[in-house]
């Protein structure tokens, strides 16, 4: 693992890998909007915003009690000496079991207090089931994450997106309800525990350890960038919980219908650049020049990439949410709209966000996600009363933008060779320009302003040298391994048996 992650292979496994988990995340969030439809129809837009609220609640006390764990764990995994990462590891599981099931019991606290009802209660109580196994998941898919190996927690992760979408579809056709629908969590993730469990076998301990000492070593250490990541997953949800408790049901409809899709794109940069996190992590304790070279990539390629696909989001819109909700759902468009312009800003503050953990900058990282989710609650509680989902969009893109601008002081002020050129920014403005005016001249259908806008994006990028020449020699190796790869040849016995008989 320690000579992996210290050869240049390292640079393009991390490519590798980091292609791999994106098609296999977005083939993962296709098959979930390809149910989505019917799941939305068969809830209503009330009842469907209920069921995110549930969803949106789950994950924000998961990472409040998470917080950045999985990524401490991924440092410590990849710095400490073997005796003391096994023990760290068992720790850790113990650790993050103890703090889910606390997770659950808040977040059904929460849903008691506030009203939801039984309904929503018995869902919140499944769904926070599911959530303590992914938790346990997470921690032992911790090896597979240091050493590169993504292939099979891909191809796990994957089967388990197709068997929630089997699940969705049985129950759909069965009339469940919302508490059956959100207790798909449970056998999914149990499928994805028990695959992780065969594939580390060896490779880290089991059996948690519930040493208190450890523990607060571990939380000592951990506090700062567990409190900031965790921050920074609420800021977004806590768009939905304000809305649950002041909007109209119908409006906090909407505005779920459009996060649901937001959601699937939202994962991209953290897998992305989570992937390098052990490179960076690694470099940044021993080699600064490798460290300043991948942050100036890392942010390069979050900029072209999410520009992309905030402009295939806005210009996907309203086919999207058509396809998603059917008639009736036309309010959502707009509120994606806005909410799409998050997107580029997503990918570039998530690679900030990766450097400045390797650099164990945490205590500036837990300011700048305050500051974000002081701002997105400040602007819910004052533009959803008056403006609904659109009001609630605004404010989930105000705190996008205090994020990113507080990670670029806390990262570039202190760390000024850090600071990339900006060259790149015209280069994919123009291109993105040349990309959307094309189909827009053309008067394109909808979908196919998003085909052709990709196409023509890329193509201009690729022609104006502004993609970085790792991109381009990962993928001409990938193209020349394919090509030396020997084609299987027919069985002459075989085939000449076959004839004879």
């Amino acid at each position: 693992m320690e000579a992996a992650l210290d050869t240049e292979q390292a640079g393009p496994r991390a490519i590798r890998g980091a292609g791999l988990r994106t098609l296999s995340f977005v083939a993962g969030g296709l098959l979930a909007l390809a149910s989505a439809p019917l799941l939305l129809r068969h809830l209503g837009v009330v009842d469907f915003g209920r069921y995110v609220t549930v969803v949106s609640l789950i994950a924000l006390v998961g990472g409040l009690t998470e917080g950045g764990l999985s990524l401490i764990g991924v440092r410590e995994y990849a710095t400490l000496p073997r005796p003391e990462r096994n023990r760290f590891m068992r720790n850790l599981l113990g650790l993050r079991m103890v703090l889910s099931g606390a997770a659950v019991l808040i977040a059904v606290l929460f849903a008691l207090l506030a009203g939801y009802g039984a309904e929503m209660v018995m869902g919140t109580v499944v769904a926070g089931v599911g959530l303590l196994i992914l938790s346990v998941q997470g921690t032992l898919a911790v090896p597979l994450n240091v050493n590169l190996n993504i292939g099979r927690q891909v191809a796990a992760e994957l089967a388990r997106q197709v068997v929630t979408v089997i699940l969705v579809v049985v129950l759909v056709l069965s009339a469940a309800g919302i508490v059956p629908l959100l207790a798909i969590s449970i056998p999914t993730g149990l499928l994805l525990l028990g695959a992780t469990v065969v594939f580390v076998r060896g490779s880290t301990s089991l059996i948690p350890s519930f040493e208190l000492g450890s523990w607060r070593q571990i939380l000592r250490s951990a506090f700062p960038v567990a409190a900031a990541t965790a921050v920074q997953t609420m800021y977004f949800r806590s768009v939905i919980i304000v809305m649950s408790l002041v909007a109209v049901d119908l409006q906090t409809g909407y505005f779920a219908t459009s996060y649901r899709l937001l959601e699937v794109l939202l994962g991209i940069p953290v897998i992305l650049v989570g992937t390098t996190f052990p490179i960076l992590a690694r470099a940044a304790g021993r080699d600064r020049a490798r460290l300043v070279y991948a942050t100036h990539r890392i942010l390069e390629v979050g900029f072209l990439v999410g520009l992309g696909f905030a402009v295939c989001a806005a210009l996907g819109a309203k086919p999207a949410i058509s396809l998603l909700a059917g008639p009736g759902s036309e309010p959502s468009v707009p509120v994606l709209r806005i909410q799409a312009a998050t997107l580029l800003l997503s990918f570039v503050s998530t690679g900030c966000l990766f450097v400045l953990l390797s650099l164990e900058r945490y205590r500036g990282l837990l300011w700048a996600s305050l500051a974000a989710l002081v701002s997105t609650v400040a602007a819910a509680l004052l533009l959803v009363p008056a403006h609904q989902a659109i009001g609630g969009a605004i404010a989930a893109a105000i705190g996008e933008v205090v994020l990113m601008v507080a990670l670029f002081v806390t990262l570039f002020g202190p760390e000024a060779d850090l600071r990339p050129s900006l060259g790149f920014v015209p280069k994919a403005l123009l291109a993105a320009a040349v990309g959307a005016g094309l189909p827009l001249l053309l008067s394109l259908p909808d979908i196919a302003d998003v085909l052709a806008f990709a196409v023509v994006y890329a193509m201009v990028l690729m022609v104006i040298g502004a993609i970085p020449w790792e991109l381009r020699h990962a993928l001409e190796e990938r193209i020349r391994e394919h090509r030396r790869r020997p084609r299987r040849k027919p069985d002459r016995a075989r085939s000449d048996g076959d004839g004879a008989a």
